[in-house]
């Protein structure tokens, strides 16, 4: 990773690693396997090992296959499901500076929109 320049805050980072986590936390709580999720999303099995081992990121996962992937997980509340993945996850260094300028910091993707 490059140095930062001083005085540069780089923009916090979506929790992409627990967000996986938790997928897979949900897909062996309800017993379910890679086929089990596959058949019950309509995804194509490559797509979901690529999603649940990080080799597809945030930005190459359109939300229709997030709501699949939900859905086949029985995800009560999507919102709070694929939240992590659209509010990033502020260091110590962020977060003082966002105090002192009174700026929130960025919130992923959906704020540019």
């Amino acid at each position: 990773m490059a140095a930062v320049p001083p005085g540069l805050i780089p923009p916090p980072s979506l929790d992409w690693d627990g967000w996986r986590r938790q997928v897979r936390q949900l897909k062996e709580e309800r017993g379910l396997s890679i086929n089990d999720l596959t058949m019950r999303s309509g995804l194509d099995r490559s797509t979901v090992i690529e999603i649940l081992n990080g080799r597809r990121g945030v930005n190459d996962i359109r939300m229709t296959t997030l709501w699949a992937l939900a859905w086949a997980l029985q995800v009560e509340d999507v919102g709070a499901f694929i939240r992590p993945l659209f509010e990033p996850v502020m260091d110590a260094d962020q977060a003082a500076l966002s105090s002192r300028t009174g700026d929130p910091g960025l919130r992923g993707p959906v704020a540019r929109l």
